[in-house]
């Protein structure tokens, strides 16, 4: 058992299933919900209550520690963060605050049993002498109320570690489940044929792997960090998903996860968010319409938090979350939405229809990471850049491409006081110098030659970097005046695109040829009519003339979600819609 504090950087993934992350519903009473709508209601409350109260209790602070809240504090109807020495969601009656304008009594109670893993078996054991603290604690929360003068309640059951909070697994589980292995901390290793590793310094290099979860209507990319003996350093694991959402009211829910700079560490530690009163939403249901019951869902943790608080809304120092009109955007959700975007600190929502709305139902699409062991909805995606490259160029000349990679994030940190959507190579008004791509990528600098009849294979490259701060950047720039081997710290991801663009569609986004009768382009087997994967090229006839490939796409976590999940969001206007686009030039020559 680890026995270190939650100060340290480790990042441990595991191996969970998004399924895993959820909480089960009673099934029975499914059809009885559908036809009552305040019982539904009631209930989906209910499920969230028991949810937030799993999220306080795993958020510990340490193991054993003289601190508010640690590990061993967590006991029968005791434990959780405290406000000014009163504990944030205590057992007992709700207090309004976390059910809105909902006029039922709800009352919350939890049972603690400490697991021992003795002789590789797992015994639950009331018991708290074997050893200074259990290997972990199953918990049973439940929620229970009063509907039509009868008493109605649910429970879930759920485990947290005894591990350190930053080695921390959280598992749910429905309450008749019963534990027969341990928790397992595995490292991985990179499978995805479309990742390449990049080494940007004499320290380190960095791989990202992209895996389209069909069924979750996600897509899940992992970033992992090696030393020069291939040793993984660090893996980072984010959910991207797309989402019909519906206002909810107000209520408790969660700010926006993000990383600070730790000056002691050296490094960016990623922050989970924390518990306001705020807008919040709810999934929908697509067969109903209304909000779902089913909380287990990544869509329904999208819906109900990715609201920023309103600019009157402060931390517990006094400062506020999220303020664009006066440059306060350390904690939006979207640092890189342009400030006409936000009301009152909060950034606006539209419909299908590409009309802003503040009631009703909205598109929302969110960025999870991995933190702690649990999945937070985390700041958005940016890409800084796109590039289109032959495949067997890139593998041939990787080298160039990681030259001109360091360099262009060089160029942000040593340009700017702070890293926000305004400030992109293909920003045309930039004062900035940027490196010269075709310089920096010699050999692509002429038209690619193909003859009538070949194939070329092109490699979409999205390269995205998060938002950094004053603070972080001046950090970095002060250890790249010093230190070369300072880039692999940065929070940039490199990763292949083709498979998220469709074939070209009527306002040219996805992957489109300037002259289909010469020469055609892939984007899947499923969604192209010539039947060629993405990025597959096919010289059809000479042209005395040079051709183009165009590839575009959504520019945030629009642009990442599978594609078939993509139709259900294509077509609008708005800021979540904007989309850039790489190029490509060749020729087909004579045989």
């Amino acid at each position: 058992m680890n026995k270190t504090s939650g100060l340290g950087m480790i990042e441990v993934l595991v191996a969970l299933t998004v399924a895993s992350l959820g909480i089960a519903m009673h099934s029975a009473l499914f059809t009885q919900f559908q036809f009552h709508h305040a019982s539904t209601r009631n209930h989906r409350l209910a499920w969230r209550l028991a949810e937030q109260k799993f999220d306080d209790l795993k958020d510990f602070t340490q193991l054993q520690s003289s601190v508010d809240f640690d590990f061993n504090d967590i006991q029968n109807n005791s434990g959780g963060k405290q406000i000014n020495g009163s504990t944030l969601l205590p057992a007992g009656p709700i207090d309004k605050r976390w059910t809105g304008t909902n006029t039922v009594n709800f009352n919350l109670s939890w049972q603690v049993e400490n697991g021992y893993w003795q002789n590789n078996q797992l015994t639950y054991l009331n018991q708290t002498n074997l050893q200074a603290s259990p290997d972990q604690k199953r918990i049973t929360i439940t929620v229970s109320w009063f509907e039509a003068e009868a008493l109605k309640q649910i429970s879930v059951q759920g485990i947290v570690a005894g591990l350190s909070p930053l080695s921390e697994i959280l598992l749910y589980r429905p309450q008749n489940d019963s534990a027969s292995t341990p928790p397992t901390l595995r490292q991985r290793t990179n499978s995805d044929p479309n990742s390449i590793p990049l080494t940007l310094d004499d320290l380190s290099s960095i791989s990202t792997e992209v895996k389209q979860l069909a069924t979750e209507k996600a897509t899940q990319i992992r970033a992992e960090t090696y030393d020069t003996q291939g040793h993984v350093l660090k893996q980072t694991l984010f959910l991207t998903v797309a989402c019909q959402c519906q206002f909810a009211g107000n209520g408790y829910q969660k700010t926006t996860a993000y990383a600070r700079w730790d000056n002691e560490e050296k490094s960016l530690i990623p922050q989970t968010g924390d518990n306001v009163i705020k807008t919040q939403g709810c999934a929908v249901d697509e067969t109903t319409g209304q909000c779902s019951l089913q909380t287990n869902t990544l869509c329904e943790r999208c819906c109900s938090d990715h609201h920023d608080p309103k600019n009157s809304v402060l931390d517990s120092n006094g400062h506020r979350y999220c303020d664009p009109d006066n440059g306060i955007l350390d904690r939006c959700y979207d640092p890189f939405r342009r400030s006409t975007d936000y009301f009152n600190g909060q950034h606006v929502h539209y419909n299908k229809q590409n009309q802003i709305v503040s009631s009703g139902n909205y598109l929302e699409s969110c960025r999870f990471r991995s933190i702690n062991g649990s999945f937070e909805v985390y700041q958005d995606w940016h890409r800084l850049d796109m590039t289109l490259l032959p495949w067997q160029w890139l593998q041939s000349n990787l080298n160039h491409y990681q030259v001109w990679l360091k360099e262009t994030l060089a160029t942000v940190v040593n340009n700017c006081d702070s890293f926000w959507g305004q400030v992109h190579p293909g920003d045309s008004n930039s004062q900035i110098q940027w490196p010269d791509k075709q310089k920096s990528l010699q050999s692509l600098s002429q038209a690619w030659p193909l003859q009538s009849g070949e194939n070329l294979l092109l490699s979409a490259r999205g390269l995205y970097l998060d938002y950094m701060n004053a603070e972080t950047l001046t950090a970095f720039k002060q250890m790249l005046t010093q230190n070369k081997n300072t880039i692999h710290q940065l929070p940039f991801y490199e990763f292949s695109l083709g498979e998220f663009a469709p074939y070209c569609e009527a306002n040219h986004s996805g992957w489109c040829s300037s002259s289909a009768s010469n020469i055609d382009v892939g984007s899947g087997f499923q969604e192209s009519p010539n039947g060629l994967s993405p990025g597959m090229l096919l010289a059809k006839a000479y042209i005395d003339s040079d051709l183009t490939i165009r590839f575009s796409l959504k520019n945030n976590n629009f642009g990442l979600i599978p594609f078939g999940s993509a139709r259900e969001f294509s077509g609008l206007s708005s800021v979540d819609e904007e989309q850039n686009t790489a190029e490509f030039k060749l020729q087909i020559v004579k045989p």
